[in-house]
């Protein structure tokens, strides 16, 4: 089994300033910030192609509400549950969605922002 997809994701998370974190099994997860987004996280695990976002609520009233709201993002729903779905985000999108759900770290002061903008479109 080949392991570009995780080196991909790595590289795309640690490049674009991504709250890259590890999971309690140890993989790397992108995490969400706020109380919004709370228990919001992007894994990897599905290749090279797309990552998936895993969302946890604590009522199927928030879920249903969620779900509704990523949706009009335009991604594509794998699985839903009574607290919890996954969805299938492509790596053309995954900076827009990252954005959108507070995954990004704050502008750096000290980099060349053109080279980070260069990386993100030259890679998708």
């Amino acid at each position: 089994m080949s392991d570009y997809g995780l080196k991909k994701f790595k590289t795309f998370a640690k490049a674009n300033r991504l709250r890259l974190e590890r999971s309690e099994d140890g993989l790397p997860i992108v995490a969400a910030r706020g109380k919004k987004f709370q228990g919001w996280h992007l894994y990897e695990g599905f290749g090279d192609d797309f990552v998936a976002l895993y969302i946890t609520r604590d009522t199927p009233a928030k879920l249903k509400h969620s779900v509704r709201f990523v949706k009009k993002l335009g991604l594509t729903l794998i699985q839903e549950g009574d607290l919890e779905a996954v969805f299938k985000v492509p790596y053309n999108q995954l900076w827009r969605v990252a954005k959108e759900l507070k995954m990004v770290k704050k502008s750096p002061s000290n980099q060349n922002l053109s080279g980070l903008a260069q990386y993100r479109e030259a890679n998708i």
